[in-house]
């Protein structure tokens, strides 16, 4: 009672002084199994929150999701067949970086790392990306698939931060007034400013051994 699809052909041929037909049914199971596979990661592919990109071993994109249309503003019939770093490259980083790139992605490695790019409109992004090699079944590489994060944000408040804690240290250290670090589990000082020092008549060094009582 089991169903499964087949695929038909039916010619038309002449057999024992009669008009007849030859039907040959074959079963394509395995094949629509594989059709359905392959349409469910390209839709996948397609909605990743990531972009993602497929291109040639030349650089070449032969596919795109709609995420990396969004990120970079190029849609699909401005960018296929075009080569990726022609869409996106800023100019901020040095040759040696790019041919470290591709050496690695030639060689059949996964390249990961951070690159500043820029958009259709001319403003850059910092994204984190990870670039893959793909072999055919000889064992060639062939394709590049390359998944890009865009990171700007978290950048910016990384860059924010430490520009922050920057402007803490300063204050702290060229402060007038004494100035203690306490931890407040246990009292003890975690650091102490200069003028902490001066006015204990202790070392910074010999401060943070204390405990606040």
């Amino acid at each position: 009672g089991t169903v499964f699809p087949v695929e038909i052909t039916s010619h038309a041929l002449t057999y024992d002084g009669r008009t007849a037909r030859l039907v040959i049914a074959h079963n394509i199971t395995q094949r629509k199994e594989t059709e359905s596979r392959l349409q469910l990661q390209s839709a996948a592919l397609e909605a990743a929150a990531n972009a993602i990109v497929i291109t040639d071993v030349n650089g070449n994109l032969e596919w795109l999701n709609a995420a990396f249309s969004e990120l970079t503003g190029y849609t699909q019939a401005e960018a296929l067949g075009r080569p990726l770093k022609e869409l996106v490259k800023s100019g901020k980083h040095t040759p040696a970086f790019y041919q470290e790139l591709w050496q690695t992605i030639l060689s059949g490695q996964v390249w990961h790392g951070e690159m500043i790019n820029r958009r259709k409109d001319g403003s850059l992004y910092t994204e984190e990306e990870s670039i893959t090699p793909v072999r055919n079944k000889d064992g060639v590489i062939t394709h590049f698939i390359a998944v890009k994060q865009d990171i700007s944000e978290r950048k910016q408040a990384e860059k924010a931060l430490l520009e922050s804690e920057s402007r803490y240290r300063s204050l702290f250290e060229h402060n007038l007034m004494v100035m203690l670090l306490i931890d407040p589990h246990d009292g003890n000082i975690v650091d102490a400013n200069h003028a902490a020092a001066d006015f204990y008549g202790w070392s910074r060094e010999a401060l943070k051994s204390k405990k606040i009582s």
